[in-house]
């Protein structure tokens, strides 16, 4: 043989190793289609998982969106609720202001009441006044210097109570501006010689009520005698307090009343500044 066969024979030999070289076994091929699988695989897997976290994001942002606006809106309730409130508060303060300021409607109670007593000796001339001493729980309510009468300040209805010890039967009468009101004409003629006399009578401004001798056909003395230790005990006590208004002058509605129940917070002149 010669050597250009041989030569011939080894390149085919080379060429068909390296050919067979080149293709790969089954197993090397399902090796690699299986990583190019799982490759996408992962890769597919990532991206659903990326936009989960969007969309998770979205709703998140949606949802605190939301509650942000279920907030605001709760707030905006809130305050309105607020300057209703304060505004209902102020229309109840401001109602509740003028009511205390009228002194016709009485709200705080009765804003004209005094005690006043005596404990000394006197001797009343007839159609003379008993002369009250002293004065206690007093308000809208004077008492003359000389004692011998108390002046009203503020007009209404009075109640009023009178108890009183003489050394000797009498009779006596509240006098109003020196007219006697025979309504309080009362006599004792028991062995105590004491008189108890509850009267309603209406009085008005400046009005002078005072306790006389009414009738009596001789002087009488208050008496002196106590049964304890303290030796001079009050004799004479004269408790005077407004219950109500008169009701001629505010019988009818504000509407119809010429001179109304309740008036504006300006007319201060109208109404009581004490109440």
């Amino acid at each position: 043989m010669s050597n250009s066969n041989k030569s011939h024979k080894h390149k085919s030999r080379k060429q068909t190793s390296s050919e067979s070289e080149s293709y790969d076994s089954p197993k090397v091929v399902a090796k690699k289609v299986a990583e190019k699988i799982e490759k996408k695989v992962e890769a597919k897997v990532e991206h659903q998982i990326k936009e989960f976290k969007e969309k998770e994001k979205k709703v998140e942002a949606h949802q605190n969106k939301k509650v942000e606006n279920q907030l605001d809106k709760l707030q905006h309730k809130l305050k309105e609720n607020e300057k209703k409130d304060k505004k209902f508060r102020l229309k109840y303060k401001t109602i509740v202001h003028r009511l205390r300021r009228e002194k016709c409607l009485m709200v705080n109670g009765t804003d004209a009441y005094g005690s006043f007593y005596s404990t000394g000796v006197q001797s009343i001339k007839p159609n003379e006044p008993v002369k009250l001493e002293k004065k206690v729980n007093n308000l809208n309510l004077k008492l003359r210097t000389n004692g011998s009468g108390i002046k009203v300040v503020r007009e209404g209805v009075y109640v009023f109570n009178l108890t009183a010890q003489f050394d000797q039967p009498c009779q006596v009468a509240l006098f109003i501006n020196d007219d006697p009101e025979l309504s309080t004409v009362t006599s004792n003629n028991n062995s105590n010689n004491v008189i108890n006399i509850h009267q309603i009578v209406k009085l008005y401004d400046d009005d002078v009520v005072s306790f006389r001798n009414y009738l009596s056909p001789y002087d009488i003395t208050t008496t002196t005698s106590s049964s304890g230790l303290i030796p001079c005990s009050v004799n004479v006590e004269f408790s005077l307090y407004r219950i109500a208004p008169i009701p001629e002058k505010h019988c009818l509605p504000p509407c119809l009343n010429e001179n109304p129940w309740c008036y504006s917070e300006d007319d201060s002149s109208e109404s009581s500044s004490d109440c």
